[in-house]
């Protein structure tokens, strides 16, 4: 009985709430006035853009450089495997040392893989930073 009751006084609010209608919106006899437009800002780089994925060649050479003094190789005896653009998603840039704290916030950067004889090394950075090596990188973000 009880139930029955409950479930007619829901019928019952439900067709109520639904049975209001809303007046219709009136729209206006005039149109609106469209915003001025402001005068476009031109600003002109002072270095050409790289292209969204390509690396300055300086930061390749400098990471190639620095490879070749660490095993004592010539610089030809490196291949460069991967050179990125690509945001770190903390501090770190994708290299994090045992007991270093790292803001928590997005940065941009860059990785560069290098191979010699075989064997891959990460070079890590962030923008207008230089590149150093990261002996154990974390996985690609």
């Amino acid at each position: 009985m009880i139930a029955r009751l409950a479930l007619i006084v829901t019928i019952v609010s439900l067709l109520i709430g639904c049975g209001a209608a809303q007046p219709a919106a009136t729209v206006p006899s005039a149109p609106l006035p469209l915003p001025t437009p402001t005068p476009d800002v031109v600003i002109v780089p002072t270095q050409p853009p790289h292209p969204p994925d390509t690396l300055p060649q300086g930061l390749i050479d400098q990471a190639v450089a620095d490879l070749a003094q660490r095993l004592g190789i010539a610089p030809s005896q490196i291949t460069v495997l991967v050179a990125e653009r690509l945001t770190w998603p903390d501090g770190s840039l994708g290299c994090p040392q045992k007991g270093m704290l790292y803001t928590q916030a997005l940065v941009e950067g860059f990785r560069i893989l290098l191979v010699a004889h075989g064997v891959a090394y990460a070079y890590h950075g962030a923008d207008e930073g230089e590149p150093f090596y990261c002996e154990y990188p974390a996985p690609r973000p």
